[in-house]
């Protein structure tokens, strides 16, 4: 979904919707995705994280 933002930003020359991909990008990201496109169902300190779902 986050690539599709940044293309339409791109294709329609928003820059303030990309800056708001680009900060995402930098800063939540990490907090609910793995390297692998691995994204966490729940992002609770507590929960289960080898359940999620594979993101392309």
């Amino acid at each position: 979904m986050m690539s599709s933002l940044a293309q339409l930003a791109e294709a329609t020359h928003d820059a303030t919707l990309m800056e708001h991909v680009k900060r995402f990008y930098d800063n939540g990201l990490k907090k609910v995705s793995a390297e692998l496109g691995w994204s966490l169902e729940n992002a609770s300190p507590r929960a289960n994280t080898d359940r999620g779902e594979v993101n392309s």
